[in-house]
């Protein structure tokens, strides 16, 4: 066959014969700097958390369904979710993504509590809440990378990121991994307190309802939860939810 040429090989030679190779679409081959190296790391690490924390919404949406048949529990809301800016970059992608993901969650969170009829475990909110500051905090550094960048252009400089910024925005991307992670837990834990409860089958004699939620065993309280019931969804061992 022909022999093959690499992008880097046509834009040498597009740039030899004098062409700019900008004309055709292509362009230089600039290799990652440390900084940009770790940050890509952190993102592809974020977006495995994100993916898993969809799949175990969705899983938990599966099990409630048939755990309570019948009864409308899907995480469809109403919450408005930031667009995308014009050439999103792959954190704005995953900024939008997580903020879409949260507002699924924290919604199937609140009808578990209502088939309860009791508040969730505490530290459950609170990672919540973290996870949604974390998700904040990333916005907010990727908007610091952008300005910052645009300001070097004004005065005469390349507009490309300065590695402080790059590296400031690894470091939120890794904490909000972590809080993913975290989130992903408390929701697991959130689908074990749910299990502890189930809807009796109506009868005429009793005159009961599908309304009416009963509590078998287990908690007893928002504040009693035991290890027998707290565990992580990874390894599969009970853990208090004081500690995940």
């Amino acid at each position: 066959g022909g022999q093959f040429y690499t992008p880097d090989d046509v834009y040498l030679q597009l740039a030899l014969c004098g062409i700019n190779p900008f004309f055709y679409g292509m362009r230089p081959q600039r290799p990652r700097s440390g900084p940009s190296n770790e940050l890509h790391t952190k993102l592809e690490e974020c977006y495995e958390q994100y993916r898993n924390i969809e799949k175990e919404r969705k899983k938990t949406e599966a099990e409630l369904a048939r755990l309570f048949p019948g009864r409308k529990l899907t995480s469809a809301n109403n919450m408005q979710i930031p667009r995308l800016p014009a050439n999103p970059s792959r954190v704005d992608r995953l900024v939008v993504d997580m903020l879409r993901e949260h507002s699924k969650v924290i919604t199937l969170m609140g009808k578990t509590e209502k088939l309860r009829g009791d508040c969730l475990h505490v530290n459950i909110h609170a990672h919540m809440e973290r996870w949604k500051e974390a998700i904040r905090k990333v916005q907010a550094r990727r908007k610091d990378e952008i300005v910052n960048a645009t300001n070097r252009q004004r005065h005469g400089g390349p507009r490309l990121p300065d590695d402080r910024d790059v590296l400031a925005l690894g470091a939120a991307i890794n904490e909000l991994s972590i809080h993913t992670r975290k989130a992903r837990t408390g929701q697991w834990c959130g689908l074990q307190a749910a299990r502890d409860f189930h809807i009796p089958e109506p009868s005429d004699e009793s005159g009961s309802s599908d309304d009416t939620v009963t509590m078998t065993t287990g908690l007893t309280s928002t504040n009693s939860i035991t290890d027998d019931h707290v565990g992580s969804p990874d390894s599969g061992i009970a853990l208090p939810v004081t500690e995940f």
